[in-house]
């Protein structure tokens, strides 16, 4: 006979099966995430992910089976710290926000808000976010306080609220915190500050995608002091010869409309730091594409479109890069080789406007302006085609204008390059506009 009050054996064994089955599982999704943590620390990010999406769906359950239990707030951090990890905060906020309401252990509490205000700042509430984290500023754990800081300087710079973004950003001891300072300080328009700034964090292991957004914030700026720290980073040990060269390749993307010379010159330089590779092949379309907006010569135009077309048969990201350049390209190419359309002179005028407005080629594109007026001098667009020459190199405008006074003194172009608009003037843009819609209609 069983005593009243006293617990059976089989509900002891019950409990502690419950128990043991509880602790396995939050043991397992400890473990999963801690595998995951390696596998980031080591480069494997997509194993890393994996593993943090097991962790996630493991500590789920066990908080899902083992509601009444003491460890539940430590699952539903985990939970989130996962899910977060993964990149999905939007399912994480939620047991990321039942451990930060009903947890008592003030640890945990803080750990579980700073991944919620990282949370509501990745998906775009500043406002909220902010807010959060100003509740652990008098945190009696330093460390969270410094992390909270960080997140905060974030959220007030997407506010807008870059001063106080950048009090935030300079009390905290966090080492990712100098890209931030330094883009607060840009931001600001001090630009040789965030430099400075920069150079400190050159103390710290490499971090690409840091260091590309804050030279990318700094050089739109000042170029030039970009270019300083790049030459600076180009130099170090630990970098791998892709690393190398999407730096000075991202550096002569900055330059291109700046100084089209020296971006030939960083491209250069990161073909020979990649070599055969796929950041070589792409700095080698970067090359290409510099030189045809320097160039005005038709056959080698011609020679570096063909260079485009070999390189994009490796697909991907060259095809991203140079994919409708090279399609402009080559009908820049058929336009002048081929003289196939029944209206010609319109063709090669409307490629040499997809070289002056889509290329950014205006040697390019003032040199077809040109060939349309010298090869069909009597067509009605040769004054118009002169006239484009002349915008797209100012140099050439003397010689033109004596040409459109001598060839051309009663086209409508001429007069209205004087300021005398004719109704004739309308009326051949309404043509040339139907016939060269006709034509690429026709191609097509």
């Amino acid at each position: 006979m069983r005593l009243r009050g006293i617990p059976s054996l089989i509900t002891i064994l019950a409990t502690l099966s419950i128990g043991c089955a509880y602790y396995n599982g939050l043991y397992n999704a400890n473990r999963l995430a801690k595998e995951a943590r390696r596998a980031e620390r080591q480069g494997r990010r997509s194993e890393a992910q994996s593993l943090w999406a097991q962790a996630a769906v493991k500590a789920e359950s066990v908080a899902t089976r083992y509601p009444g239990s003491q460890y539940r707030d430590d699952a539903w951090l985990l939970q989130g710290r996962a899910l977060s990890r993964i990149g999905d905060c939007r399912s994480a906020v939620v047991p990321l926000d039942d451990a930060l309401t009903w947890s008592e252990d003030v640890a945990l509490r803080a750990a579980a808000g700073l991944l919620l205000g990282q949370c509501h700042l990745e998906l775009g509430q500043p406002d909220s976010a902010w807010h959060l984290l100003s509740t652990l500023m008098d945190h009696p754990d330093s460390t969270v306080t410094s992390r909270a800081l960080l997140w905060r300087g974030r959220a007030a710079m997407a506010r807008g609220q870059v001063e106080d973004a950048l009090a935030d950003l300079r009390r905290t001891r966090e080492p990712d915190a100098f890209f931030d300072r330094a883009s607060a300080l840009a931001e600001l328009g001090q630009v040789r500050e965030a430099a400075a700034v920069l150079d400190s964090a050159r103390a710290f292991p490499f971090d690409e995608r840091q260091w590309l957004g804050a030279l990318t914030r700094v050089g739109s700026g000042e170029p030039a002091v970009a270019s300083g720290l790049v030459d600076g980073l180009v130099g170090r040990k630990d970098l791998t010869s892709g690393q190398r060269a999407r730096l000075l390749m991202a550096d002569g993307v900055r330059w291109a409309d700046v100084d089209r010379e020296y971006a030939s010159l960083r491209f250069a330089d990161a073909v020979s730091a990649a070599g055969d590779s796929l950041e070589g092949r792409l700095a080698t379309a970067h090359l290409a594409m510099g030189e045809i907006r320097m160039t005005s010569d038709l056959d080698r135009v011609a020679e570096l479109t063909d260079e485009l077309g070999s390189l994009m048969l490796e697909g991907g990201e060259i095809i991203d890069l140079a994919g409708r350049f090279a399609a402009i390209l080559d009908d820049i190419v058929i336009a002048v080789g081929i003289p196939e359309p029944r209206h010609p002179d319109l063709v090669i005028f409307r490629r040499a406007e997809e070289a002056r407005d889509s290329l950014l080629a205006r040697h390019l594109a003032a040199r077809l302006f040109l060939l349309v007026a010298q090869r069909y001098p009597a067509s009605v667009i040769a004054p118009k085609a002169l006239l484009a020459a002349a915008d797209a190199r100012v140099a050439l405008g003397d010689s033109v204008r004596q040409v459109l006074r001598r060839r051309y003194p009663e086209s409508p172009y001429t007069r209205a390059a004087a300021g005398d608009f004719r109704p004739e003037y309308t009326t051949i843009e309404d043509s040339i506009r139907t016939l060269l819609t006709r034509e690429i209609l026709r191609a097509r």
